[in-house]
């Protein structure tokens, strides 16, 4: 009698739940609730995942300039998460409305990775609205966000114009665009000024500056009947952190005034050194100097620019030396040098 062995296989099969694999593109019904804006200057700590009392989105709002490339980093430095980033174009009206239909720039496709990465190069001006997702189910986590190619805004939710002044007798007229420029850069705005059954001497100022900001007129007074034309020169300074302002002309004759508003946008790339132009190593005669030079790029006011060499003190043994490059929107070191005695 012959005896057959069979063996039986079992399979195993895992079953995940559905929720696991949710999308991380939030939906039109999704709150934004914003964290705060994002900086090229510096990263921003966060917390994130599906257990109270946290959640699974994080929001966070900054300004992107057409066509300039803007990449957004999420690095997970604590917790069970895994990172993903996405764009929406514009702003919810109010801080806690519902995502509605804004539309979606890009996303990272659900990364399964603790880190992600998010570039893209915007077709539109303006501000744009970044979430950070985790998978549903996890329990949570803590994460650092990083940002270059934008600008950071004053504040999240849409930005409006001030309230339009009501008719007045005094006319302002200045550009409908907005007014775009770099950092470290100078700006002219013409400014035209007429009167309406009204004759009077007009006097011209500005509100609405960003700090460490200044305004000048060409000609700021005109005697009456009050009619003229000027330019206004807008002056960032070193401190004048990129983002987009509203500028306000005002003229005014005695107790009567006339206003209008223009959109300024200040643009900032943060300072790099490139390979070919960072301090090379020399070596140089006991108790003699050295010539190290380097050149920096990046929108200015650049932080020691005016000098790229530097004459160091006599060497007597062999050092090194760097250079650190900052501007408003960052900072960045340069290799070290080595100076060597022969």
């Amino acid at each position: 009698m012959t005896t057959t062995k069979r063996t039986i296989l079992a399979l195993a099969i895992a079953i995940v739940p559905a929720a696991a694999f949710a999308t991380h593109v939030p939906g039109s019904s999704e709150k934004v609730q914003y964290d705060g804006p994002l900086s090229p200057t510096a990263g921003v700590k966060g917390s994130i995942g599906w257990k109270d009392p946290l959640d699974g989105y994080d929001w966070y709002c900054m300004d992107v300039i057409k066509g300039k490339k803007v990449t957004i980093g999420a690095k997970r430095t604590a917790g069970d998460i895994k990172m993903n980033i996405g764009v929406l174009k514009g702003l919810v009206a109010n801080d806690g409305d519902p995502r509605g239909s804004l539309p979606v720039v890009g996303e990272t496709s659900n990364s399964t990775d603790p880190d992600a990465v998010f570039t893209f190069t915007p077709d539109f001006d303006g501000a744009a609205t970044v979430w950070i997702s985790t998978w549903l189910g996890e329990n949570g986590g803590n994460y650092t966000v990083t940002m270059s190619g934008a600008n950071a805004r004053a504040a999240c939710g849409a930005v409006t114009a001030p309230p339009a002044p009501p008719p007045s007798s005094i006319q302002v007229g200045v550009p409908d665009n907005p007014v775009l420029i770099n950092s470290g850069d100078t700006i002219t705005v013409p400014v035209q000024v007429a009167t309406s059954s009204f004759a009077g001497d007009i006097s011209l100022s500005v509100e609405g500056l960003p700090d460490d900001a200044t305004a000048k007129f060409d000609k700021s007074f005109f005697p009456s009947p009050g009619n003229g034309t000027t330019n206004l020169t807008i002056t960032p300074g070193p401190r004048t952190l990129p983002g987009t302002y509203f500028i306000t002309v005002v003229a005014t004759s005695g107790d009567t005034s006339g206003a209008t508003t223009f959109q300024f946008v200040l643009d900032c790339s943060p300072p790099m050194i490139l390979g070919v132009d960072q301090p090379k190593s020399a070596s140089v005669n006991r108790g003699t100097t050295a010539n190290l030079q380097v050149k920096s790029a990046g929108t200015g006011p650049i932080s020691g620019a005016n000098k790229q060499t530097l004459t160091t003190p006599t060497i007597n043994d062999t050092g090194s030396f760097w250079v650190r490059v900052s501007n408003a929107c960052g900072s960045t070191d340069s290799q070290a040098a080595t100076v060597s005695v022969r």
